[in-house]
C-alpha cells in the first residue's frame, strides 16, 4: 500500500512547469500501479488530506475509473499557501501505508522535522523523497 503525498504548496508554482511535472509524476506512478493494487493519494499546503475527500480513511483500488478520477482531481489542482510538510507526512502515516513518496520541492534542511514524524508511525514505513525542481521530478530517494 502505497500513500502519494503531493506538494501543493505556493512554491511548487515558482519554478516553471514543476508543479505540472510532480502532479505528472504522480499520475505516471498511479496509472502504473497493476490492477488490483492499493494507493492513496494525499496533498498538502498549510494542511493535509486525501486528494478525493470522499475516499477519507480508505485505500482506493487501481481500476480504471479510480485512475481516472484521481487524474481529473489532480488536473483541478492549484499550489497556493505555505508549505507544512508535517502535515502531509503525519496524514500519510495516519493511514498505515506500506511506502509513503513525498513529492515537493523542499530540500532536506528543510525536510529534517520528518524525521519525527515517521517515528510515530505504528508499523514500519518506507519514506521516499521525489523532488521536483525545474520542471521535472528525480527519482524517489529514502528520506535522510
Amino acid at each position: 500500500r502505497v500513500v502519494y503525498v503531493l506538494d501543493r504548496s505556493s512554491s511548487m508554482r515558482l519554478s516553471p512547469d514543476t508543479f505540472d511535472a510532480a502532479r505528472a509524476a504522480v499520475l505516471a506512478s498511479v496509472d502504473g500501479t497493476p490492477d488490483g493494487g492499493t494507493f492513496q493519494v494525499v496533498a498538502y499546503n498549510g494542511s493535509a488530506d486525501v486528494l478525493l475527500p470522499d475516499t477519507r480513511g480508505k485505500w482506493l483500488t487501481a481500476e480504471s475509473a479510480t485512475k481516472q478520477r484521481v487524474a481529473a482531481a489532480l488536473a483541478d489542482l492549484t499550489p497556493e499557501g505555505r508549505s507544512t510538510h508535517r502535515e502531509g507526512l503525519t496524514a500519510a502515516i495516519g493511514l498505515k501505508a506500506d511506502y509513503v513518496i513525498l513529492v515537493t520541492d523542499a530540500d532536506t534542511d528543510e525536510l529534517a522535522e520528518l524525521k519525527a514524524v515517521r517515528k510515530t508511525a505504528t508499523k514500519p514505513t518506507a519514506v521516499y523523497l521525489a523532488r521536483a525542481t525545474g520542471g521535472a521530478v528525480g527519482q524517489p530517494e529514502p528520506l535522510p
